[in-house]
Order: structure tokens, then C-alpha cells, then sequence
């Protein structure tokens, strides 16, 4: 397997894992965070959610570094970079 064939795979790869990382990022926003009457945010995520997110951000950013040139690598990156971004706000319900 030459590095370009590994390359059209992993593009796939980056694309697939970055919709589910978004689209998981969004549901644990919604579903597990909620504000308490202190106005301070409160969690409910389960124990294995964040281990989960964590590889599953470590491959669709090596795949998309990976697969630098092409567009879905720019999509996966920046999904990773978003939910990054989201986390480093304090937004995300880490337990």
C-alpha cells in the first residue's frame, strides 16, 4: 500500500470521525449540561463519555493532519479545533 492510497483512506477516515466528534460534542452539550440556581454549570456525563472523546479527538486530528491537502482534513480539523475551542470555554460537561 503506497502513502497516497493510505492517504484516500484516511481522508474518509477524518471525515467520518469528524461528524461524529461534532455531532457527539453537541449532544453531550445539550443533553448532559444544564445550569444549577447558583448559575454555575453542572454535569451529568457519564463516566466513559470523556475517555471516548478524547480518542476519538486524537484520530480526527492525526488523520487529518494525515490527509492535510484535501478538504475533508480541513473539515476534520477544524471540528477538532472547535470542540477544543468549546472545551477551553468551559462549555463542555467534563466530569
Amino acid at each position: 500500500m503506497t502513502f497516497k492510497a493510505f492517504r484516500d483512506k484516511a481522508q474518509w477516515v477524518a471525515l467520518g470521525s469528524a461528524i461524529i466528534l461534532f455531532l457527539g460534542d453537541w449532544y453531550c452539550r445539550v443533553s448532559f449540561w444544564r445550569i444549577n440556581e447558583n448559575g454555575w454549570g453542572e454535569t451529568t456525563t457519564p463516566a466513559g463519555v470523556v475517555p471516548a472523546w478524547l480518542l476519538l479527538w486524537l484520530l480526527t486530528l492525526v488523520s487529518g493532519l494525515i490527509t492535510l491537502p484535501r478538504w475533508q482534513s480541513f473539515l476534520a480539523l477544524l471540528s477538532a479545533l472547535w470542540v477544543v475551542f468549546m472545551t477551553m470555554q468551559g462549555h463542555w460537561p467534563i466530569a
